[in-house]
């Protein structure tokens, strides 16, 4: 993939800048390019208040494996059903608001909306299957560039610099997820999980005679809804002996909420060529077990969950030099 771009800044006062462009893609393996206009502006309404708005077309390539992807023909050969697929394109918009509280903290949030457009998606009109839900393997099937999608909500940011010691970051967005494949219906994608936020805080102790030894606690906490998965029709699977989905259901049924805190303990030793670090890191302290998506067991006859990563320790010792 080669890309190129060329940019324009132009301050047209001291509180008003506008920076615009192009931006080039090419494919090599079946020549498909895109151009994409860009265009942001960002006005400086007083020393703590920022507006910015943005605005572009956007593209990008699907994994390899899925323009290589071959099928065994009857007569033999091997045909490549989607080294031709165009590059998956979207057109994005963003108003966004910065206030500063002081020189260590500031206030940010942000109304988004993408549109989706030429996103690759089964060639059979009967079907809900979209690359935009792929997220791991390899996609058996006949694809073409006819899928639509939106995602679009606000996000909210609350940061302060590490300053005295500590630091801290909370995040929060609302945001919604959608699709649309050749069967024509609109739903939601696996990610459309309504929401996510973080907190993250450090606080950090130097002591020594020096000052050249520190104690640092770092945190964490992660929430996020339920990602959505297909449900399993467990009448069929249970005949058919293998899971079966609900595929005129797609992505109806949504996952537990994702729930996480880690903790980070860390004891360093700064000298004068090298700097020493001992870390204990443990992920998912509270080994919460959300039900992330199902299948079928025919050992069991009945439905099972695939959960959320359990707890997880790590111990770390870094040497920088």
């Amino acid at each position: 993939m080669m890309q190129s771009f060329v940019s324009w800044k132009n301050r047209l006062s001291n509180d008003l800048t506008i920076i615009s462009g192009v931006h080039y893609t090419h494919f090599l393996l079946n020549n498909s390019n895109a151009i994409e206009p860009r265009l942001g502006v960002k006005w400086t309404a007083n020393k703590r208040s920022t507006f910015s708005l943005g605005a572009g077309m956007h593209s990008r390539i699907e994994s390899v494996s899925t323009y290589l992807y071959n099928e065994l023909q009857p007569d033999g050969t091997y045909q490549y059903l989607n080294r031709d697929l165009d590059l998956s394109k979207s057109i994005h918009g963003v108003l966004g608001y910065n206030f500063s509280v002081n020189e260590n903290l500031y206030v940010k949030t942000e109304l988004y909306y993408q549109h989706l457009y030429n996103m690759p998606v089964h060639n059979d009109s009967n079907s809900y299957q979209s690359l935009v839900n792929s997220s791991y393997g390899i996609p058996y099937i006949d694809l073409v560039n006819e899928g639509t999608g939106r995602n679009y909500g606000v996000e909210l940011t609350v940061e302060r610099f590490f300053n005295k010691g500590y630091y801290f970051l909370l995040t929060g967005s609302l945001y919604k997820s959608e699709f649309e494949a050749l069967d024509g219906i609109t739903r939601s994608t696996r990610f459309d999980a309504g929401y996510a936020s973080n907190f993250l805080f450090g606080k950090e102790w130097t002591f020594g005679s020096e000052k050249n030894k520190a104690f640092a606690l770092n945190t964490k906490v992660t929430l996020i809804g339920g990602n959505r998965y297909t449900p399993v029709d467990l009448e069929a699977s249970q005949a058919a002996g293998h899971t079966v989905y609900q595929t005129d259901q797609g992505f109806s049924a949504k996952g537990d909420p994702i729930f996480f805190t880690n903790i980070g303990v860390t004891y360093r030793i700064d000298k004068k060529r090298m700097t020493h670090a001992f870390k204990i890191d443990v992920r998912n302290v509270t080994n919460n077990r959300a039900r992330i998506r199902e299948w079928y067991s025919d050992r069991t006859q009945s439905i099972q969950y695939d959960t959320q990563l359990s707890m997880i320790p790590n111990l770390i010792y870094t040497l920088k030099f």
